[in-house]
């Protein structure tokens, strides 16, 4: 059953359904008989059409056979030659006894050509004589005419023929005249229902013949209404049925026909029509008995169906209506009392109370889980209060529906009176605003919303859960609020301080970076000058004070790059890179310079290296080549005699993976070695393996330091052996990349290659020692050198001559070395050839100072102090790119 009639039968009281199901049984009854009379009024209004069809064709019959003998009297007549010579006296008679026989036709008629009357069959030629001169004037006589129309206030067929003479000229013109109304006589005979009418009218609606008489005949046209009908009919064909109202406001059954009347004919259409009531007064007659006879049977049947149901159903129901009612009010202790009884109510009195006794079971059920809810309620209700948070649960519109005691004493209110609000209401206009984006965003999206929010001078972290149902689908939302105004502040003082220590560190920076700018411009005075003196002539006391001298400035720049290692270690600025290059570029020159050395000291330096290592690497060479150095200084330094080795061996431990592979360097000496004491903290920074009051060898404590923080940067590790008085042994494990296959192996290293000669050098040195040193050391080298003092006089000069090469200071007056540079190679300045090779020659050493000097458009980097051979190698690099 559709859900609207069940709530319709659902407002009824149970006799309302007993009266509604008695209605509903008579319905077919009802339904039948209706559908019986429509049948029958199909049948009777097929047969009034079949009688008015039959009796309008039997009254088109006169019409239509009145007008063919009308023909054929006229064609017998017209070769009359009584009536070509115009002989009234011949005539008279003759149309006389035709009208005798003929009673149909109301006048035959013979006429001159000019329409005068001659001869008449009735006498009355005279007296209408002015009637039927228009009718021969506004046609052509000379032919046959047919006209239907009122002549003289009577509807008549007029039918003429023209008579011509042996010369075929027009002489006389025959008429007969038919009188419509003696068709109304027909119809009346004919056996049809009272108030039928008849008609006979023009196609255009006009009226010729009208059975309810001839005052009809003065509006000449169909009403409006029968017109639209009357035209619709004649439309359909020669015959037509229709229903309709008449001009008399009765409803009729109208069936048309159109006459057959010759030859040049007017349209002439016969009309019947049967008032429906007299159609169908039997079919209506006999339904409203049978509707009488099924309304008595079913006011039986309602009476008997009444009585029947107070005594037999509706007394039961009515006492387990009150049942229910009472168990409706809690009362489950009352019973029907109809198990009893048989049949359903039995049944259903039964059912009432097994369901009684269930409901009364789990009342008692629901009360005891009720206790324990409250029970559970109160614990959850004490862990919500015992939170430090502010905590409420909320619909996803923002509406409170659970506060702990924390949220309504930021509220100064209780919980019971924010429940129902809105949580925007006790907030600023803008804290309000971002709350609710932050719900709608959560209630969206299904994800926590975690932000902060300032109320005033406090400041609160919000987390934000969205509670879901079983489907996925966000039904609340828990909102946590915790007071983070301290940890706020706290966290401010934090950054404070921590932007204090980098300020520090940062100065600390600037401060060595200046420092060792000022260390090493003249430390590269010194030891330039010294380089100079000792390529020359002199007696060996001199040459041995030269060389301590030397000595003392070697260590003296070392201390100087400890420091600047270790300061740019620990301001994080100190990068490993990775570029592809061969073993041997970094041991070779270290090998050469310290077996030098370990000669000088009687000492002997072996080299191994083992099998299987790989030709090429990606890795930072610089990067290895300085661990190597401060563990073959410290070796050395640290060993009065024996030996010193260097091996180079693959890991033997598990494979590192595909296009990797980790390399084992071992430094090994037999000098005074470490004490267990020490060996613990060697690799800290400024650590030494002997007292600093008592020390027998020097060195800043830095090395070993600097060593560890740059191979575990590299991936790897650094492992110490030793034994006091006996030696050490220190193993660098440090991975590397391999390169791929088909990689072009690298040039040729700066000490294989012959040096360049004949350079033309652009020098741009304000400092006059470094300029002299600089320019002598380039002169031995067979170059030519243009030394100026700023990047202004280098621009100068570049604009006058060409150059190979610029060698150019960083720190200068007027113009420095990175503004000149950027000119150079933006097109600022107009030298003749912007790409010229530019190497930077600065007391700026730290790794970070080297790249970016390379950034801004410089090819090399050469620190000061520097070697002879430093430089030569940056010379030929640059110029073999």
């Amino acid at each position: 059953m559709p859900r609207g009639l069940g709530q319709a039968f659902g407002r009824f009281s149970l006799r309302g359904l007993l009266v509604v199901l008695v209605l509903l049984t008579l319905c077919p009854v009802l339904g039948l008989a209706l559908y019986n009379a429509v049948q029958e009024r199909e049948d009777a209004a097929l047969r009034a059409q079949e009688d008015a069809l039959r009796v309008m064709r039997l009254l088109a019959g006169g019409p239509e056979q009145a007008a063919d003998y009308a023909h054929r009297i006229l064609a017998a007549l017209s070769r009359d030659p009584a009536i070509r010579r115009l002989d009234a006296a011949a005539c008279d008679p003759l149309f006389a006894d035709l009208l005798r026989d003929n009673p149909e036709y109301a006048d035959i008629l013979a006429m001159t050509p000019g329409g005068e009357v001659f001869s008449s069959g009735s006498r009355r030629a005279l007296d209408i004589r002015h009637a039927y001169t228009p009718l021969l004037v506004d046609r052509n006589p000379g032919t046959e005419l047919s006209w239907a129309g009122v002549l003289a206030g009577r509807s008549i067929l007029f039918f003429c023929q023209p008579v011509r003479d042996e010369h075929n000229r027009l002489a006389a013109l025959l008429a007969v005249v038919v009188d419509l109304s003696i068709y109304g006589r027909s119809f009346e005979q004919a056996n049809l229902p009272p108030g039928s009418t008849f008609s006979i009218a023009k196609s255009d609606g006009s009226l010729l013949f009208h059975s309810q008489g001839d005052e009809t005949l003065t509006s000449r046209l169909l009403p409006p209404e029968q017109l639209a009908l009357f035209l619709e009919l004649i439309k359909r064909g020669d015959e037509a049925n229709a229903t309709g109202l008449d001009r008399d406001g009765v409803e009729r059954l109208y069936s048309v026909k159109r006459l057959r009347l010759g030859k040049g004919a007017d349209d002439v259409f016969v009309r019947i029509g049967i008032p429906s009531r007299a159609v169908f007064a039997q079919v209506d007659g006999r339904l409203w008995r049978n509707l009488l006879g099924i309304g008595a049977a079913g006011a039986l049947v309602l009476v008997l169906t009444w009585l029947y149901g107070n005594r037999f159903i509706l007394s039961r129901v009515q006492a387990l209506t009150q049942a229910a009612q009472r168990i409706r009010q809690g009362d489950f202790t009352v019973r029907s009392n109809m198990g009893e009884g048989g049949g359903e109510l039995g049944i259903l009195g039964q059912a009432f109370d097994s369901m009684a006794e269930s409901l009364a079971r789990r009342e008692d059920e629901r009360q005891a889980h009720m206790a324990e809810l409250r029970d559970k309620e109160r614990r959850i209700q004490a862990l919500f209060d015992a939170t430090t948070d502010s905590v409420m649960l909320l619909s996803p519109d923002g509406t409170i529906l659970a506060a702990n005691q924390i949220a309504s004493k930021r509220r100064n209110a209780s919980a019971e009176e924010l429940t129902g609000t809105l949580i925007f209401d006790s907030l600023p206009v803008e804290t309000a605003e971002l709350r609710r984006i932050k719900l709608k965003e959560a209630a969206r999206t299904g994800q926590p919303r975690v932000f902060d929010e300032e109320v005033g001078d406090r400041v609160y972290r919000l987390r934000i859960y969205p509670v879901t149902d079983e489907k996925g689908a966000v039904t609340h939302l828990a909102s946590f609020s915790r007071d983070i105004t301290q940890r706020r502040h706290a966290e401010r003082e934090l950054l404070k301080a921590k932007r204090q220590a980098e300020a520090a560190n940062e100065a600390k920076t600037q401060f060595l970076a200046n420092m060792s700018h000022e260390l090493r411009t003249p430390l590269n005075g010194i030891l330039g000058m010294l380089q100079i003196l000792l390529a020359s002539t002199l007696d060996p006391e001199q040459r041995r004070n030269l060389e301590m001298a030397r000595q003392c400035a070697d260590s003296l720049h070392k201390t100087v790059n400890n420091l600047l290692e270790m300061a740019s270690i620990e301001a994080g600025s100190a990068e490993i890179l990775e570029r592809e290059f061969h073993l041997d570029e970094v041991l070779d020159p270290l090998l050469r310079t310290y077996e030098v050395q370990a000669r000088l000291k009687g000492l002997t330096l072996h080299v191994d290296r083992g099998a299987g290592l790989p030709e090429r690497l990606l890795g930072d060479p610089f990067r290895l080549r300085q661990v190597l150095n401060n563990l073959l200084s410290n070796a050395l330094r640290f060993t009065p005699s024996g030996s010193v080795s260097v091996s180079v061996l693959p890991d033997s431990g598990p494979p590192e993976g595909e296009g990797r592979s980790r390399l084992t360097f071992a430094v090994r000496d037999t000098g005074i070695g470490i004490p267990p004491q020490a060996q613990t903290h060697i690799f800290e920074n400024f650590e030494l393996a002997e007292h600093y009051l008592n020390k027998r060898y020097g060195g800043s404590g830095l090395g070993l330091s600097i060593a560890r923080q740059v191979v575990e940067r590299m991936g790897g590790e650094i492992r110490l052996e030793s034994a006091e008085g006996q030696g050490s042994t220190f193993t660098v494990s440090v991975p590397f990349s391999l390169p791929g296959v088909g990689t072009p192996a690298p040039a040729q290293s700066a000490a294989a290659r012959k040096p360049r000669k004949n350079l033309r050098i652009l020098l741009v040195e304000d400092e006059l020692v470094n300029r002299m040193f600089a320019s002598q050391v380039l002169g031995r080298m067979d170059h030519s050198v243009t030394a100026v003092t700023n990047g202004t006089e280098a621009i100068q000069a570049l604009e006058r001559e060409n150059f190979d090469l610029i060698l150019m200071d960083v720190q200068m007056p007027v113009m420095d070395g990175i503004t000149a540079t950027k000119s150079i190679r933006d097109g600022r300045a107009r030298c003749r050839d912007p790409r010229i090779p530019i190497i930077a020659l600065t007391a700026y050493a730290m790794e970070s100072d080297r790249d970016r000097f390379l950034r801004i458009g410089m090819d090399d980097f050469v620190a000061k102090p520097f070697t002879v051979e430093a430089l030569a190698q940056a010379i030929d690099r640059v110029l073999s790119r």
